[in-house]
């Protein structure tokens, strides 16, 4: 959604189930965000990161498994047969070759988890010092 260049493709279908399923991810992290229902602190990016190799290992199976059903199945956009498009990934792959690329795309997509949920700490922290609202300024339901 950031880097629009690899989320539209000539099928519309895709394009439009690609939009909804990453824009409803970042809501739903948000929501969870804000309803504290996420606990913030370091060690829970143990868990997320086990996930994440997870459904990589997945994906990369997969990738590998079905290499001729569309021509262009590459989940993850790991796949070996197809080359990354993805800004500095693409690079790396180019220069450094197939393996180095995977290692730096998990290590790269948990760097960017970790800097979230630090980001995310901090929010948390600071909204925690800042004074109550009055209640002068509070919202009233109208009657």
């Amino acid at each position: 959604m950031i880097y629009p260049d690899s989320v539209f493709i000539p099928t519309l279908g895709i394009s439009i189930q690609t939009m909804v399923h990453h824009g409803l991810i970042v809501i739903i992290g948000f929501y969870v965000l804000i309803s504290g229902r996420a606990k913030l602190v370091s060690k829970s990016l143990l868990g997320v990161s086990a996930l994440f190799v997870i459904l990589f290992a997945m994906a990369i199976s997969m990738n590998l498994l079905f290499k001729n059903v569309d021509g262009t199945f590459n989940m993850f956009f790991v796949g070996p047969y197809y080359p990354c498009h993805l800004p500095v990934l693409s690079v790396i792959q180019a220069k450094f070759g197939y393996g180095v690329f995977l290692v730096a795309y998990v290590l790269g997509f948990i760097l960017v988890a970790y800097i979230t949920l630090l980001i995310s700490m901090g929010i948390k922290k600071l909204i925690a010092i800042l004074p109550p609202i009055p209640k002068k300024m509070r919202y009233r339901k109208q009657e």
